[in-house]
């Protein structure tokens, strides 16, 4: 079969097959073009709007969020018996506890307050501000989703106690949490 050949100023003639191989070509090529690569190279910093957390990608790629609000340090501290659990340094008047933790290591139950004094010493009146009740020779732990918020005057005044209640026991209290 020999082709005509084209001489110039004659008309081609698209059919409808070869119209639609086009169009679906060109729809092709635009749904499989990377648009949403474009929008990679924009920054953008992810904050909890009621905590005020950030998020932030660690080592191996997850996404991970602070669990405390910005410009706040933590806090851990462990008491042996009855004490002193927090003593704010000068000028903090906020300590969220995120979670306690009490060891009851004696042969009767055991209950372990935690107390706000409105002095440094913890001596004085005080407002209880947890409860918590230990069975013998057994630990509890709880957690706190929304933190116990403990607040004192801005002057520092002021402490937070773990107090227990039995005779025959020796315990021990772990608070963990933050301050501002």
């Amino acid at each position: 079969m020999s082709k005509k050949p084209t001489v110039k100023g004659e008309t081609v003639r698209i059919s409808g097959r070869q119209l639609t191989t086009i169009f679906v070509a060109f729809m092709a090529a635009v749904v499989l073009y990377p648009i949403g690569a474009k929008a990679a190279g924009n920054l953008v910093t992810l904050v909890d709007s009621t905590t005020s957390n950030k998020a932030r990608v660690i080592a191996d790629g997850r996404l991970a969020v602070v669990d405390r609000p910005a410009g706040t340090t933590l806090w851990s501290y462990t008491k042996f018996a009855s004490g002193h659990l927090f003593e704010p340094p000068l000028g903090k008047t906020t300590l969220a506890i995120t979670s306690l933790t009490a060891t009851n290591q004696g042969t009767g139950f055991n209950t372990v307050g935690i107390r706000r004094y409105l002095t440094n010493d913890c001596s004085g009146s005080y407002q209880t501000m947890e409860w918590i009740v230990v069975p013998a020779r057994q630990t509890v732990h709880t957690t706190f989703p929304t933190p116990l918020v403990i607040t004192g005057p801005s002057n520092s005044n002021w402490c937070v106690e773990v107090a227990e209640n039995a005779d025959d026991s020796f315990m021990s209290v772990t608070g963990v949490g933050y301050y501002s």
